[in-house]
């Protein structure tokens, strides 16, 4: 179990340091690593609990090996060995052994399509540099929590709703589910 959060404004800047407290309270969630990642108008975070790559290469937010994709990985692939055997024919140079650079990779290669391939419980952000977009993915069943609100060009996620609290105070507590 990891804990992810983030939030991206697309008409102002964001203060990175507004999301270390939010971030640490996931920290149970995540006890063997903590990465925040920044960039003018986006952070992203990550609570790491190491189960397939116990490396500091599995650290997260991971930056996809071309520089254009930044992720945050709450979950398991569980076929990620398979798919890594898929793009391995590409060349591409493994940094480690996690899923979540399996996933950055696919994503590079096959875009939005390469969800249909993965199988896991799993939750997860991507965020594209070079476009300022932002893809957020939870399997198919929900089985990791994907928590979010947008509200006047703000969007914020988090693995727990109390984190989405915090961020913005003034958010609604009724949920949502569908």
């Amino acid at each position: 179990m990891c804990g992810i959060l983030g939030r991206v404004n697309f008409s102002g800047k964001i203060i990175e340091d507004d999301y270390k407290t939010p971030l640490m309270s996931l920290y149970h969630r995540g006890p063997d690593g903590v990465g925040l990642w920044h960039d003018k108008n986006i952070t992203l975070g990550h609570t790491r609990l190491a189960i397939v790559d116990l490396e500091d290469t599995g650290s997260q937010p991971m930056i996809s090996h071309d520089g254009r994709f930044v992720c945050v990985l709450n979950g398991e692939i569980y076929n990620y060995k398979e798919i890594k055997r898929k793009l391995t024919y590409q060349n591409y140079n493994w940094r480690g052994s996690s899923d979540t650079e399996v996933l950055l990779q696919a994503w590079c290669k096959w875009g939005v399509k390469c969800i249909g391939q993965l199988e896991g419980m799993f939750s997860f952000v991507i965020w594209d540099i070079k476009d300022n977009e932002l893809f957020a993915v939870r399997d198919r069943l929900g089985e990791k929590p994907l928590y979010y609100t947008y509200k006047n060009n703000d969007f914020a996620f988090s693995s727990r709703p109390s984190q989405i609290f915090s961020i913005f105070p003034e958010t609604s507590r009724n949920y949502d589910y569908q």
